[in-house]
């Protein structure tokens, strides 16, 4: 799994809007006990899920202090590889780039 990671002096809803905006994909503002310090965003469509999440609590990852929040894809699509997900991950990371944002990826295997 691929990991873009965001180090921004956005808010975190304004990161989710500016998101929405940038890939013109609506979200939902969800809550959880463990993602996020009990909330998050979760952008989707008909093949993919992407998980805005705060870089902090249960799911920071120290490697990343500084980045201030982190997005990860699912594919809803069960043929596709992993592969496939890395390659749509770098590409959105580039999309990210060109519209002002300083984003990173990570390749995290589990």
């Amino acid at each position: 799994m691929n990991e873009i990671y965001f180090k921004t002096e956005l808010s975190y809803p304004d990161l989710a809007n500016h998101l929405r905006d940038i890939l013109k994909i609506p979200y939902e503002e969800r809550e959880s006990l463990n993602l996020g310090g009990g909330e998050y965003y979760l952008f989707k469509t008909k093949e993919w899920e992407f998980y805005l999440i705060r870089n902090e609590g249960e799911v920071e990852i120290p490697e990343r202090e500084g980045w201030s929040y982190y997005l990860y894809a699912e594919s809803l699509n069960g043929n596709v590889g992993e592969e496939a997900v890395d390659a749509y991950t770098h590409e959105l990371a580039r999309t990210l780039k060109e519209n002002g944002l300083d984003v990173e990826v990570d390749e995290l295997r589990y």
